[in-house]
């Protein structure tokens, strides 16, 4: 996004990390990625299977690939490409996403730059429409200016995709110094493309969001709840969410007020999970100066929630990703840094609020260029996958026993 106006608050010094140490009940599984390989995603469906997608820079030329894999009892299959470009606006923090239905991956996103401005890009769909077969560009948004659209989550709808992303088209022609002008403020905006790639309902979630925090998409049994930054005139900039039932967005309500005032993006989105009519959210926040890690849950389909727990105060870093089991336990994990190193971590939250200690899952690289790490379940496995950052990118995943994370 327009990253010169955002205050990077998890940009550190760059320092490499080796191969991440043997935890306890962690087994590191070999991906097929190729060299350069970066901004992992994982997804999971209904019937337990997980995918890992990943983008890698094709040899002898500009162009990006992206690729996924499904992991099949601890071992990755061979991969299978989408989609590849010159043009695509690759990001660390912005990252093409996938989703699965029917045991299979159906959709992806990717980012597409587009002729304007230096950060004016599409949202760009590709649809699965036979074994390897995919179609597309789908752009889920009509309007034509050269703005920003970006940071897209998805879910299965149906049969088809509900999407949303943060949509810049009143952001057209706005200078620096409008940056703080609130009526030309970033939208939060959504649509459902069907698989023949025709794009329904569109609607806008919210007039005035955060610029650069990525969002979070669930499904509950009553519907689909989206989870962002908000952005109001005084720059409070905190986590809401919004019902999506009978084709029609709820009003936006904060999860917690933290009253976190910053006058630029964190570039710190929200985690989100669902089961039945349990949804849980977790995120970051510095309101008043202190960093925390925190969490909150909704037993009625996320129209309201409980006080939140505070899942870190140490130094976190943010970075957030958020899984939940058919108990209703969460798992969340997050960046950590501390004074010799920078850790990716996990706690469990059941549905009584108890709060496990905290296990360390490998060492990361402290600066943006690690990406968002990434997490999913599996029966009764964690997934993980991260961005290793040395002479050059690498993806690698681990799996670990819940029982060794209770």
């Amino acid at each position: 996004m327009i990253y010169r106006s955002c205050i990077f608050l998890t940009f550190l010094v760059l320092t490499c990390c080796g191969t991440p140490t043997q935890k306890r009940g962690l087994t590191e599984i070999p991906t097929p990625t190729g060299p350069g390989s970066h901004l992992p995603y994982l997804t999971s469906d209904s019937t337990g299977n997980i995918f890992l997608s990943w983008v890698e820079p094709l040899a002898d030329s500009e162009n990006h690939a992206l690729h996924f894999s499904k992991l099949n009892e601890r071992k990755f299959l061979k991969p299978t490409s989408i989609a590849q470009s010159g043009k695509w606006f690759v990001n660390w923090a912005d990252y093409p996403t996938i989703i699965s239905n029917g045991g299979d991956v159906i959709a992806a996103h990717v980012l597409n730059k587009t002729p304007g401005n230096t950060y004016s890009y599409n949202v760009n769909m590709y649809l699965r429409d036979g074994a390897d077969a995919w179609s597309g560009p789908v752009v889920p948004h009509a309007d034509s200016t050269a703005t920003e659209h970006g940071f897209a989550s998805m879910i299965p709808w149906n049969e088809d995709v509900l999407a949303i992303w943060l949509d810049g088209r009143r952001t057209a022609n706005r200078s620096e110094k409008e940056y703080f002008n609130i009526d030309k403020a970033m939208t939060l905006r959504s649509a459902v493309i069907s698989r023949d790639g025709t794009v329904n309902h569109p609607k806008k979630i919210d007039q005035t969001v955060c610029d650069c925090c990525n969002t979070a998409l669930a499904q509950t049994s009553n519907g689909a709840v989206a989870a962002y930054r908000n952005r109001t005139d005084d720059e409070i900039r905190d986590i809401y969410v919004s019902r999506y039932v009978n084709n029609e967005w709820t009003a936006p309500v904060p999860v917690h007020n933290d009253n976190w005032k910053i006058a630029a993006c964190p570039v710190n989105g929200p985690a989100i999970a669902a089961s039945d009519s349990l949804v849980t959210v977790a995120w970051y926040t510095a309101a008043n100066g202190k960093r925390m890690i925190k969490a909150t849950s909704s037993s009625d389909y996320g129209t309201t929630f409980s006080d939140p727990k505070i899942i870190s105060d140490e130094s976190p870093l943010g970075r957030v990703d958020l899984a939940m089991d058919l108990s209703g336990k969460a798992y969340i994990s997050w960046m950590e840094k501390s004074n010799t190193e920078t850790t990716l971590r996990v706690k469990t939250v059941d549905r009584m609020g108890n709060i496990s200690e905290a296990q360390t899952i490998t060492n990361l690289n402290a600066s943006r260029k690690s990406g968002f790490p990434q997490m999913e379940l599996s029966g009764g496995t964690l997934v993980f996958a991260w961005t290793s950052v040395g002479d050059t990118f690498s993806v690698q995943t681990a799996t670990m026993p819940l029982d060794d994370i209770d």
